[in-house]
């Protein structure tokens, strides 16, 4: 079994500019790709799970969506990280475009992206973990079958609830956390 991080895009690696579909539109974010490879280094698949209601509202296309991930994905390659996979959710309930007018288990918080990522890639969702600027982002740790340890950055208050923890830091500093976390557990292991 594998394990995962689990990630948020925007506003999580890149900044949050409203409806992103433009590479030249991209921003990476302070210790993004650190994180991101420092995870990696950790023997997580980088998994990406993104809402991207801009296709429902008609800001632009799937096609135009995935010519970003592609971009994004070569880009962090070229930097020696592996992005393992991608999932979007294209729907929203009030929709512009009707053939993505819904409501589904797929748009976060909903889970269905996190559960088929686990099935296709055999992830073991016990040794997960979840990062996202939203609680939406790691909503898996919060659902009755949820496991997996979540994080929520930038935000106001360092402070924990159940298996979500929320920093005041981004992605590299969640990806510290876990590493300083992980670390301790081999310690007390080898006790």
């Amino acid at each position: 079994m594998n394990k995962a991080a689990f990630l948020d895009r925007d506003g999580t690696i890149n900044s949050d500019s409203g409806y992103l579909y433009k590479n030249t539109d991209f921003i990476f974010l302070a210790g993004a790709r650190e994180g991101l490879r420092l995870l990696q280094d950790m023997g997580y698949l980088l998994i990406i799970v993104t809402n991207q209601s801009g296709i429902a509202r008609g800001y632009y296309s799937e096609e135009e969506y995935l010519m970003l991930d592609k971009w994004l994905k070569d880009t962090l390659l070229t930097e020696g990280i592996r992005i393992c996979d991608s999932y979007y959710c294209p729907h929203h309930p009030e929709a512009e475009v009707l053939k993505y007018r819904q409501s589904c288990d797929c748009r976060k918080p909903g889970t269905g992206l996190f559960t088929r990522a686990a099935a296709e890639h055999g992830i073991d969702m016990d040794l997960s973990v979840f990062i996202g600027d939203r609680e939406r982002d790691v909503s898996y740790c919060r659902k009755p079958e949820g496991r997996g340890q979540g994080y929520v950055i930038y935000s106001d208050t360092e402070r924990s609830n159940g298996n979500i923890r929320y920093i005041r830091g981004g992605l590299l500093e969640a990806a510290e956390i876990i590493r300083d976390k992980s670390e301790y557990r081999l310690d007390r292991k080898n006790s």
